[in-house]
């Protein structure tokens, strides 16, 4: 899928088929809603493109529902999917790519850092 990113920078990703069926879906549904003004992919009940603050609505919304008590924004759901997928596929480049980062320090920084449980875990598992 082609994506706008940060910018303006334009950039392709790669979906999941199960996360590329349910844009499809929601594309043709799309389609069907009449006096839309805008090209933009989401649009809010007002047929326009969907706001940063309705985002951060719609994330408080579900986080409230799933009795989250901690503050979740956007940016959190972002910063847990990177983590997730460093985590599981320990590959630096992918996850830069996939965060959209221009530099990999970056990436390094925020994503590929060890917690401390799981330092403690190599330390002990490490063979001299």
């Amino acid at each position: 899928m082609k994506i706008l990113r940060k910018g303006e920078k334009k950039d392709k990703i790669p979906f999941p088929d199960v996360v590329a069926e349910f844009l499809n879906e929601y594309i043709n549904e799309r389609k069907n809603m009449k006096d839309i003004s805008t090209n933009a992919l989401f649009v809010s009940q007002f047929k326009s493109r969907i706001t940063v603050k309705s985002i951060e609505n719609i994330v408080k919304k579900y986080a409230a529902r799933a009795n989250i008590t901690k503050p979740v924004t956007p940016h959190t759901l972002r910063r847990t999917c990177l983590t997730h997928f460093y985590n599981a596929t320990k590959d630096l480049d992918s996850t830069k790519r996939l965060a959209g980062h221009e530099n990999i320090s970056t990436t390094m920084k925020f994503y590929a850092s060890v917690g401390e449980e799981e330092f403690k875990e190599q330390i002990y598992n490490f063979s001299y």
